[in-house]
């Protein structure tokens, strides 16, 4: 079941899992912080097994990585965050800023899903 909360993402919710696909194409500081405050209404609802499908993101600046890393702090050892679907400039900048080492980055969702069923 795939639900339109609001205008910053989508949510799917799979068992234990809850997938939260970012709507618009950016994620900066624009919106960054209501985004940020959205995702963890989620995981303070306890929905602690998150995957962010990054496929509509074409440009992520500092404020919206720094998102990033607040939301995996929040969820750190208490559950599942993994991203999937980032495009090549994003997935480069994870690289370069090295947040591929915290992040559990995976091409697509169903690679996501595996990795957390395995887990």
């Amino acid at each position: 079941m795939v639900v339109l909360i609001n205008k910053i993402v989508e949510e799917k919710l799979l068992k234990n899992l809850l997938i939260l696909k970012i709507l618009p194409e950016r994620l900066d500081l624009t919106n960054a912080e209501d985004f940020k405050k959205i995702v963890l209404k989620y995981i303070d609802d306890g929905n602690i097994n998150l995957v962010l499908n990054l496929s509509n993101i074409n440009f992520l600046d500092s404020t919206g990585l720094g998102a990033l890393v607040v939301i995996f702090k929040r969820l750190n050892k208490k559950g599942y965050f993994s991203i999937c679907c980032a495009n090549e400039s994003v997935t480069s900048l994870f690289n370069l800023t090295r947040m591929n080492r915290l992040f559990n980055i995976f091409f697509t969702e169903e690679e996501s899903i595996k990795a957390l069923q395995n887990k």
